[in-house]
């Protein structure tokens, strides 16, 4: 068994499977939500047991609870953990590029979440295709950084404390109690606001930006000069592997053109990705 399945077959059996609770209601099923979910959770137990028993790992097994866990995805469940779920069963099939998707929307939901980034880490060692940042994609990580440590909620508490302050501050001016107000703690507490403020819209388009997209195709993306396979000359010598990540910029005639996190832009057909 090779050190991939290895890994995630360990990382699984530790317990990181876990029920997705708080899911909305599946439109347009035949099934409730929490009968689909009982179904993709019995697939991947039976996936896991045989492995345990036969130290074997089975990838239509997986496939089918990846599958399942989709099922419920696609009738307007939102839910990290569900997410989670999926990207594991998804690895664990086989298809790193749905993995990667899954693992990415499980972080635009949950950024703080120590499973879904060692886990996301994990599936984007196992692309085929090593592509070296860009400086400007750098900068930008670094810059979106805090996403991974810091809560939502904390900033908006922070945010309401900094702008509250300011205004009793302000307030307190007109009052025999004047002396409270402080010039210089009145501009920390501004700067305090504006910063949590400028950080909550950051984490806001972050979070439903729809421009990041994730190379699905089980044989990757032929990726070309432009939008035409029959005219434009191939991009690379290889196809873009299933897991690469990209931004998309623009979009024709069933081609899209998508920029790497190495700075190169090229064109790939639009069924060959879908957006995170």
């Amino acid at each position: 068994m090779t050190s991939r399945w290895f890994f995630v077959a360990l990382l699984l059996l530790a317990g990181c499977i876990a029920p997705a609770r708080g899911q909305t209601s599946v439109l347009g099923s035949q099934a409730s939500p929490s009968e689909l979910l009982a179904g993709a959770e019995a697939k991947f137990d039976l996936a896991v047991q045989r492995f345990k028993d036969e130290k074997v790992i089975t990838p239509a097994l997986f496939r089918e609870a990846a599958m399942a866990y989709d099922a419920i995805l696609g009738g307007g469940a939102i839910n990290a953990r569900l997410l989670l779920n999926a990207g594991n069963a998804w690895l664990l099939a086989g298809d790193t590029g749905r993995a990667v998707l899954a693992y990415r929307r499980a972080e635009r939901l949950k950024p703080v979440d120590v499973t879904v980034q060692k886990s996301l880490a994990y599936a984007r060692s196992q692309v085929g295709l090593a592509l070296a940042p860009s400086a400007g994609h750098r900068l930008s990580g670094a810059i979106m950084a805090w996403r991974g440590w810091i809560h939502r909620a904390w900033i908006l508490g922070a945010a309401f404390g900094a702008y509250g302050l300011l205004w009793l501050m302000a307030a307190a001016r007109f009052t025999p109690w004047k002396r409270c107000s402080r010039p210089g703690l009145a501009w920390l507490c501004a700067g305090v606001a504006g910063l949590c403020t400028l950080m909550l819209w950051a984490d806001r388009r972050a979070s439903t930006g729809r421009r990041d997209g994730v190379i699905v195709a089980p044989a990757g993306a032929d990726a070309r000069n432009g939008p035409s396979s029959g005219v434009y000359d191939p991009s690379f010598d290889q196809p873009l592997a299933p897991g690469v990540e990209v931004t998309v910029i623009e979009e024709r005639l069933g081609w899209v053109r998508v920029l790497l996190i190495d700075g190169r832009e090229t064109w790939v057909e639009s069924r060959a990705i879908e957006r995170v």
